[in-house]
């Protein structure tokens, strides 16, 4: 999908979730995405590889906080996270 066509997307709404239970819903999805990376390295198909790679790349761009100065800096999350 072109970059356009993403940003031209309907989407639906979010719900009013707070941080915690976004980033719960979040996590799952990111572990099945590593299920799936190691899959097609495993089968040798780099074309998808790298069809994947570049929307990932997308997405960290998209995820990367704005203007927030405590970015790098540990939170309460970071044990959550480790796990």
């Amino acid at each position: 999908m072109s970059r356009k066509e993403e940003t031209m997307l309907q989407r639906e709404p979010v719900l009013a979730l707070d941080k915690m239970q976004l980033l719960e819903t979040a996590w799952p999805h990111c572990g099945m995405i590593q299920e799936i990376i190691d899959s097609l390295n495993e089968s040798g198909s780099y074309a998808e590889l790298r069809l994947l790679t570049n929307r990932l790349q997308r997405l960290v761009f998209r995820a990367t906080p704005k203007g927030n100065p405590g970015y790098g800096h540990p939170t309460g999350l970071s044990a959550w996270v480790s796990g």
